[in-house]
């Protein structure tokens, strides 16, 4: 109508009714594209959804690794001091039998008396871990 009103004496009614169509089958394809337009978004949103929460969860599963990996290098460091603990009790241990089996070999100290003081060191702490 209004290609009508204001083309109508320049223009021929088939003209007219050509126009019309392809005014009308330009409408119908700008409803397809913008129903194509509006489900390509939507899918686009689902995806970043998707990829919103798998982040979310692997920024908690990198979190608990962290976690769990800074417990156990602090149990690592507990267990080296406590190994350099032992390593040095264990020596100084080492060192006393060595003393007094040198004192027995040289007949400065008899048996029983060996065997008793060995009997008695402490080994990483505690008496009698023979």
């Amino acid at each position: 109508s209004g290609i009508n009103a204001e083309y109508g004496e320049c223009l021929s009614s088939g003209t007219v009714s050509l126009l019309r169509e392809m005014s009308s089958s330009l409408g119908d394809d700008i409803k397809r594209w913008r129903s194509a337009s509006v489900e390509a978004y939507q899918t686009q949103l689902s995806c970043l959804e998707r990829m919103r929460h798998e982040i979310m969860l692997l920024r908690t599963t990198v979190s608990s690794q962290e976690t769990t990996i800074n417990s156990l290098t602090n149990e690592i460091d507990r267990l080296r001091l406590s190994k350099g603990v032992c390593e040095r009790e264990f020596r100084e241990y080492r060192a006393q039998v060595r003393a007094m089996l040198s004192r027995l070999k040289n007949g400065k100290e008899d048996l029983e008396t060996a065997e008793s003081e060995i009997m008695s060191l402490s080994l990483v702490g505690h008496k009698d871990s023979l």
